[in-house]
């Protein structure tokens, strides 16, 4: 804690996902090969349990208590998400064969988050610079009343390519 009723904490978040859903092209092209059953359609999905996430961040709040009226409150994250499963809310993988290419930033990686919120208690009724005369029951009526809000920004999501159906009978896209 610092003076002046001033609080600074910071903080380390992670966490990792193993066994995540993902929905694979089991009758891909072998790159410069033939179907694996080439007697079934290679639009054949399989839905198993191999995907990893993973998620680091630094938190910063700083927190001022009541100065004349006004509580301050704010933070900032910076965090890195990384996944092979992000591509699954619509596209699909770019090689069943090799899944660790599909590793890279999450669709949902935000780098840098900041939130503050405030309030500030208006003096207006006793023991305030306006109106600090009145009686109780009007008191009661215009005393006590706050101005609050929170305003937060953050950066955007990365832009991840992906391929949002496979072409008719080449779903690695290898043209093979």
């Amino acid at each position: 804690q610092f003076p002046h009723s001033t609080l600074v904490e910071i903080g380390y978040v992670g966490s990792q996902g193993h066994r995540l859903q993902r929905r694979r092209y089991i009758n891909q092209k072998v790159l410069g090969g033939t179907n694996l059953y080439p007697l079934l359609s290679t639009q054949l999905q399989y839905a198993d349990n191999v995907g990893n996430s993973n998620y680091n961040a630094m938190t910063v709040r700083v927190e001022k208590r009541a100065s004349r009226g006004l509580n301050l409150i704010g933070s900032y994250t910076w965090s890195h998400a990384i996944d092979d499963v992000s591509f699954n809310i619509g596209g699909f993988e770019q090689y069943t064969w090799d899944l660790k290419a599909e590793r890279a930033n999450s669709d949902r990686d935000t780098r840098n988050r900041v939130v503050v919120g405030y309030t500030y208690d208006l003096p207006i009724g006793r023991g305030g610079a306006i109106l600090s005369n009145v009686t109780p029951g009007w008191n009661r009526l215009v005393g006590g009343w706050q101005i609050a809000g929170i305003v937060q920004a953050q950066s955007g999501f990365p832009m991840n390519v992906t391929i949002n159906s496979p072409p008719i009978g080449d779903p690695a896209g290898t043209g093979a």
